[in-house]
């Protein structure tokens, strides 16, 4: 095998298991046959004179998507540590490594220059200049999409690794409620909530019915959808997320060495290096606030 070669297969092998998280979320879905996640409730609260529509309880995500996501997390994760071994063994120093200099090599994660500096001598020690600085324009202190990309990449697979499965959550995407004032109330007024939902979780405000209360009473019924999309934390759906981050891998050990099998149909699009060279960028809609 070539210096390269492992990194490369463990970056072919995180989408292998993107891949198998979509099917799962396909089969998952399929087998739900639309039966809703969430049941709501709805408080009447006189300061706005209306009703706020909560999340009264909700159904967590199957554990195997989780599982899926760990194993995507944990792959390019360790794509990057065997890319940083290669780089030193074919540095200055690798024969007179001792072995806990040995256990000290890995990629480094840093969010300033001086911090990257001053750990270079031990994650990488004897590497060349040039490998040095492919590493520097990957650091999460370089430009913002490393934060959200590898950053994130870091923060999550220690969590994974040391405290809990990674949960996957749900973003609210779009809201269509259609409210029938059945006591001591009409004139009703959807309104979305006044504030970013985020994930959802019980006591989620998904909007706010506005009503006219004509008895000391006041109740609600409502009927409608809510679309959600999967997400990793409140900013980024999951699927932006770990194809920003397999291109973002895969472009960094493109700058290295190239990838020891050809680019075919198995590999999928969204997870490719961009042909140029040239460091890729996420959508957009990734880092909107």
């Amino acid at each position: 095998m070539g210096d390269f070669d492992s990194a490369w297969l463990k970056w072919r092998w995180a989408s292998v298991h993107c891949q198998a998280l979509v099917r799962a979320v396909e089969l998952w879905t399929e087998e739900r046959k639309g039966n809703p996640l969430l049941t709501l409730r709805y408080e009447y609260s006189s300061s706005f004179r209306g009703f706020a529509v909560l999340v009264a309880s909700i159904e967590s995500f199957p554990p195997n998507l989780s599982l899926h996501l760990g194993d995507i997390v944990s792959n390019l994760r360790q794509s990057l540590d065997h890319a940083t071994w290669a780089m030193v063994q074919r540095g200055t120093r690798a024969s007179s490594l001792n072995p806990q200099q040995e256990s000290s090599v890995q990629y480094p994660y840093t969010y300033s220059r001086s911090h990257f500096n001053n750990v270079i001598p031990n994650r990488l020690p004897g590497a060349t200049r040039s490998d040095i600085a492919v590493v520097r324009a990957f650091q999460p202190f370089a430009r913002p999409v490393r934060r959200h990309t590898l950053g994130n990449l870091a923060t999550f697979s220690n969590e994974d690794k040391h405290r809990t499965i990674k949960p996957i959550l749900a973003l609210p995407d779009a809201a269509q409620f259609t409210a029938n004032c059945i006591r001591d109330c009409h004139s009703p007024r959807v309104s979305a909530p006044r504030k970013r939902v985020g994930p959802l979780q019980v006591g989620s405000e998904l909007g706010r019915i506005y009503v006219k209360k004509v008895g000391p009473d006041p109740m609600i019924e409502t009927t409608g959808t809510l679309d959600a999309k999967l997400a990793i934390n409140d900013k980024f759906l999951l699927d932006q997320w770990w194809s920003a981050t397999c291109q973002a891998v895969g472009d960094f050990l493109a700058r290295l060495e190239s990838p020891p099998f050809a680019w075919d149909a198995t590999i999928p699009v969204w997870v490719l290096p961009p042909p140029d060279g040239h460091p890729g960028s996420p959508p957009r809609a990734l880092f909107t606030p």
